[in-house]
């Protein structure tokens, strides 16, 4: 899988699944997203960290922290309609 149809949630601390591991722009056909995650070496993000806000995830839906102090700022801003979360 290459970088442009899935991104990592670092954020999220511990996976079970693709699902909860991964973040795809278009999600992909055949994937089974409910197929365990190998989680043995996901960074994850513990809530007692220091806030952190990034970008560049394309997310979408609605507005909302990734976790209590992980936030994405970047909801497609670049795609008509898209917004950019400050």
């Amino acid at each position: 899988m290459t970088h442009r149809e899935a991104r990592i949630r670092w954020w999220e601390p511990a996976p079970a699944t693709l699902g909860e591991a991964m973040l795809f722009q278009t999600r992909p056909e055949g994937l089974d997203l409910d197929a365990p995650y190998d989680a043995t070496n996901h960074p994850g993000y513990a809530d007692h960290h220091p806030p952190v806000f990034f970008g560049h995830y394309w997310n979408g839906g609605e507005i909302s922290p990734e976790r209590p102090n992980a936030v994405c700022l970047d909801y497609s801003v670049a795609k008509p309609g898209g917004l950019l979360v400050g």
